[in-house]
């Protein structure tokens, strides 16, 4: 069967579990992303459309199935769903069912689509905003007079204001080129960007003013914000953002820590921040008590742990495997004022079930990551993974790709960091051309990812992976190292310095890619290390800050 083929299904499957589950905004999110990559199937039109006319939304859903129409003109599913959300738009322009209303059906009477709808199936293209055709033409017209002036470094240089003004329809431009080439995969990738460009944009305006807001004033007059700090298990087994508690303490907060045989005085406390409660009872008995006392309840989750898998390490910590623990887990959402998480996809769950919501993504801590021990100069190059376990299915997938690699080229290397049973899956490898770094302490991580030159990230579209954060892309990024992933959440989110494979073929020729030109992967070094700028520890602080105070103000209101 086809590679591609495959991967699609799987991915059908995963968006038709989550519609039988009515997790109707991550549905909609994997047949989105279906169709960024796959344009002409009429199956994820259909769903999206039967998605937003179950909304109450019909004039969305005639949009996308009209596109379907178009791709499949006679296929009487897709007419049926057309004449039925045409009636619904009728219905709902003169509030009643009419004759005539009935009757148009035919597609030279639909009407046409609104700016709304034509966003929407703008972002579903990959393209979150609309790009004027007259940018286009200015970007066009740039890019000649750049290309045919005698010094073309300095027309760049004059113009650098506007080219950063052009920038979405440049990358227009050439996503059009890639297509007009037969280049899908290239324009694939340019939406992407074009997407992840987008985003930030929308991410800097959600988070300028928390940015910019002076840190003070946290309504408990001159004294520190006092926080309860609730961890029943510090050393979760997962790389997922932490709370920066250093830099917390630096703004006016105060962090009281409790050891497991004390008793908080919850008189004293003006915010409750527990991370993980629910795998420790007297942490949740503590919880109880802060919400009878009516203080605000801050409760971080690093993952989706009702989906954990049973071979993860922290499955026995804190998945939901009995009873007690299922219950304290759901307890500790409903008794939270607030849940941060640090992913989109993983807050659209939770959101779901209508809790409030907010999303931290993981920092770039360079200093963190920087270890004293020194990396000798290496002849070779370096290929490499990192985890602390329950992915070896995922990294099984690609083994055959990855041992391809390594047998073509004698200089490069195989580093696995963290897991011994992924180090076990190459057995096959010599050991000359392959090394092992154990992950016992928070070093030990930074040290294995500076032996690393190409990391990789081979995650099955599963729902616990997608609700992983982009962390250790993150942290690739702030070292220069680019990256190889599936399409993943984390990887389409974050985007920037590297390539996403769709299918094992691309898995082997973009690492084959990446092994042989190594400008490739300067440059994504260089993409990578300035959207890690995004990602400052400072502003990921100041964040946590707002959202601490925003949720103790609230909750004296």
């Amino acid at each position: 069967m086809d590679t591609k083929s495959l991967d699609l299904a799987q991915r059908k499957a995963l968006g038709k579990q989550h519609l039988e589950a009515n997790r109707i905004e991550q549905a909609i999110q994997v047949f989105a992303q279906i169709l960024r990559e796959y344009p002409a199937d009429i199956e994820s039109y259909l769903i999206l459309g039967d998605c937003y006319l179950a909304d109450g939304d019909p004039e969305t859903a005639l949009a996308l199935y009209t596109q379907a129409q178009e791709l499949a003109p006679d296929d009487p599913k897709v007419l049926r769903r057309v004449n039925l959300a045409q009636v619904e738009v009728d219905i709902g322009e003169s509030g009643k069912t009419s004759p005539a209303a009935l009757k148009r059906v035919d597609a030279t009477n639909f009407p046409s689509r609104s700016k709304q709808v034509a966003d929407l199936l703008d972002r579903l293209a990959g393209r979150m905003s609309a790009i004027s055709e007259a940018d286009v033409q200015r970007a066009a017209q740039l890019l000649e007079e750049i290309i045919h002036s005698p010094h073309p470094a300095l027309k760049v240089a004059e113009r650098l204001d506007e080219i950063d003004e052009l920038i979405p329809a440049l990358l227009e431009l050439n996503i059009r080129q890639a297509r007009q080439d037969g280049r899908e995969d290239l324009a694939i990738g340019l939406e992407n960007l074009l997407q992840n460009i987008y985003l930030q944009k929308e991410v800097h305006g959600e988070q300028a003013a928390a940015l910019n807001a002076p840190v003070s004033s946290t309504g408990t007059g001159d004294r520190p914000l006092r926080i309860l700090w609730i961890d029943p298990i510090p050393n979760l087994p997962l790389i997922a953002s932490k709370i920066p508690e250093q830099k917390l303490a630096e703004f006016d907060c105060q962090l009281v820590k409790l050891q497991p045989s004390q008793e908080p005085d919850l008189s004293t406390v003006d915010v409750v921040l527990a991370v993980h409660p629910h795998g420790d009872p007297n942490s949740m008995e503590w919880l109880a008590a802060a919400h009878g006392a009516k203080l605000p309840i801050l409760l971080y989750l690093e993952a989706d742990f009702e989906q954990i898998p049973l071979q993860h390490p922290a499955f026995e910590l804190v998945g939901l495997n009995n009873p007690a623990r299922a219950k304290a887990y759901s307890a500790a959402c409903w008794l939270a004022d607030r849940i941060v998480v640090p992913s989109e996809a993983f807050a659209n769950t939770l959101r779901q079930a209508n809790f409030q919501v907010t999303v931290i993504p993981p920092a770039c801590d360079t200093d963190d990551l920087s270890n004293s021990k020194p990396v000798r100069p290496r002849h070779t190059l370096n290929i490499g993974w990192i985890g602390l376990g329950g992915e070896l299915e995922d990294v099984f997938q690609v083994k055959r790709m990855v041992v391809r690699v390594l047998r073509e080229f004698p200089h490069v290397r195989l580093v696995i960091g963290g897991d011994v049973e992924v180090y076990q899956l190459f057995d096959s490898l010599p050991e000359s051309r392959r090394i092992f770094f154990p992950i016992l302490e928070a070093e030990d991580y930074g040290y294995a990812l500076k032996q690393i030159d190409v990391l990789l990230l081979p995650l099955r579209y599963t729902p616990f992976n997608n609700s992983l954060s982009d962390k250790r892309l993150v942290d690739a990024s702030g070292r220069g190292i680019p990256w190889l992933a599936s399409p993943c959440s984390a990887a389409v989110n974050w985007a920037s310095g590297g390539l996403i494979a769709n299918s094992l073929d691309e898995w082997h020729t973009y690492l084959r890619q990446l092994v042989l030109d190594n400008d490739l992967r300067v440059s994504l070094g260089k993409a990578g290390r300035q959207q890690v700028q995004l990602r400052s520890l400072n502003l990921q602080s100041r964040l946590w800050y707002h959202t601490l105070r925003e949720v103790t103000q609230g909750k004296r209101k």
